[in-house]
């Protein structure tokens, strides 16, 4: 039975909520388990280094940083030996973001983190979630820092905003008369965005729902005499792109991120679009995926709100 809290895995319910019943323990669920450093202090003083613009410090390489401070082999095999005894399967190894994604049933994953999931209610919906703390047994006390996607409720929404259809015959006149629009790169001009095409860059593109057509961005890009993009949707999470139909759904502000990054940037190497679903562990799982690809130097996190305010939110 494992004995060790772990720091800052501490959970209560969603004000309101309340417990249905117990999960269910045959159902199927994956989580990201996050390794330590290796050379953590090491790693410490080269941040502060970097930090305090001292430059004798360079930055390191993506191999370079896999190889100093990604996760220590000793731990990754630590961590597979405990999922065996539990049942619990590896379908995702990454040292450099030092996560492995394991994938079991509810009850394991009770039995293997002394926890105790339920299914509750809230205004919002329903979501699969626990209260308390994770814990863990004596040789991975220390090596892991968080385990994400045990429970998932909702971390973030997306605000979209769209215009009140008007009745007023005489609205619709004056709006239309007055009415301005403006394409990126005429709005790049007014603000005097700084010079330069992107070349030779990559932008990520972190997206909370919904999708883009492939037509629809050649048919805006032809328009607008800008070359199209090469756009790359990467699933995290089992996210996926998924366009809705509806322009003042999510779509409208997938199409709106990679429509202004193309325009203002026409001669980056391409887009990466993530799909996930607004849970911290897919929200983690992005940031982790693309900070530790070596094409990506760029990262926008598209509409949504902060986190949830009630209780932790690391795990």
């Amino acid at each position: 039975m494992p004995r060790h809290p772990l720091a800052g895995s501490e959970r209560a319910a969603m004000p309101g909520a309340r417990v249905l019943a117990k999960a269910d323990p045959a159902e199927r669920l994956e989580a990201t388990v996050v390794l330590r450093h290796r050379q953590h202090e090491a790693l410490q003083e080269k941040v502060r280094r970097l930090s305090t613009a001292d430059n004798a410090e360079r930055h390191l390489t993506h191999i370079e940083y896999a190889q100093q401070f990604g996760a220590d082999p000793a731990d990754v095999d630590a961590l597979r030996q405990f999922a065996s005894r539990h049942g619990l399967a590896v379908v995702e190894e990454h040292p450099a973001r030092r996560t492995i994604v394991l994938s079991g049933a509810v009850a394991q994953f009770n039995a293997a983190f002394g926890v105790d999931l339920e299914q509750f209610e809230h205004d919002g919906g329903t979501y699969r979630g626990r209260t308390g703390r994770i814990h863990l047994p004596d040789e991975l006390n220390g090596v892991i820092t968080a385990v994400l996607g045990l429970d998932n409720r909702p971390q973030a929404r997306p605000h979209f905003r769209p215009r009140t259809p008007q009745g007023d015959v005489r609205w619709r006149a004056l709006a239309a008369a007055s009415a301005a629009s403006f394409t990126p790169t005429e709005l790049a001009n007014l603000y005097n965005f700084p010079p330069g095409t992107g070349q030779g860059e990559s932008i990520a593109i972190v997206e909370l729902g919904g999708g883009y057509r492939t037509a629809d961005l050649r048919s805006y890009f032809s328009e607008l005499q800008v070359a199209q993009p090469r756009v790359t949707a990467i699933s995290v999470d089992h996210g996926r792109n998924q366009p809705t139909g509806d322009p003042n759904g999510p779509d409208g502000e997938v199409m709106l991120d990679i429509e202004v990054a193309g325009a203002i940037a026409p001669m980056r190497r391409s887009l990466s679009t993530s799909h996930r679903t607004p849970m911290r562990a897919s929200s983690t799982q992005s940031l982790r995926r693309f900070t530790t690809r070596r094409t990506n130097r760029q990262l926008y996190r598209s509409a949504g709100a902060p986190p949830n305010p009630h209780g932790p939110n690391r795990r």
